[in-house]
């Protein structure tokens, strides 16, 4: 059958499409870094997200220990972690947020002043560092119409989520028109995709 360019029209005009810029985050801090910094600020912040997929492990297998190997899954899924890329503030205050929730997970670099103490390198028990974080993407109008309401198209909420790494930063005097960015990897327990929530 020929490509036809005006059923291919058709079609997008029928069932439209996403963009990706049409999203939002929810990241909210944990107890000790709350005042810290508005988490609406870290919303609105937010450039560029890689949203997760998902990734079962399989298993090599002969069906009669002999003939062609054929995949099989296992019960171990991979979720894959979430980079996150954040416009920094004028004073800093996003890259000092995740520098601080970092610290708070494990004690790599003590504490300064007159009374500073070495760093211990311990680790932080994960219900007082580890959120429930939310991607929500959205259609061109911003909405979901629906008889149930209005809401995204797709939430993905990430279940015990803490940062695990804050991003390198290339500073060059040549750079004379570039955004500062901070970008923070993201993992978590498991994550729920779903689809068509309300607000």
């Amino acid at each position: 059958m020929a490509f036809n360019i005006q059923n291919f029209a058709d079609n997008l005009a029928a069932y439209g499409s996403l963009q990706t810029n049409k999203f939002d985050i929810r990241i909210p801090l944990p107890a000790t870094l709350v005042g810290v910094i508005a988490p609406e600020l870290l919303s609105f912040r937010a450039d560029r997200v890689d949203m997760p997929g998902l990734l079962f492990d399989s298993v090599d297998a002969r069906r009669y220990g002999v003939g062609p190997v054929i995949k099989t899954p296992s019960n171990k899924s991979r979720f894959n972690e979430v980079s996150i890329s954040f416009i920094e503030t004028g004073s800093g205050e996003i890259h000092r947020t995740f520098y601080d929730w970092l610290q708070s997970i494990v004690d790599f670099g003590g504490s300064g002043g007159p009374l500073s103490r070495s760093p211990t390198f311990l680790t932080g028990y994960k219900r007082d560092y580890a959120v429930g974080m939310q991607i929500k993407v959205y259609n061109n109008s911003g909405t979901r119409q629906s008889a149930s309401g209005r809401g995204p198209i797709m939430e993905l909420n990430m279940i015990d989520a803490f940062p695990i790494s804050l991003g390198d930063n290339n500073l060059s005097w040549s750079n004379n028109n570039e955004l500062f960015r901070t970008t923070v990897v993201f993992a978590y327990t498991y994550h729920q995709l779903v689809y068509g929530t309300e607000v």
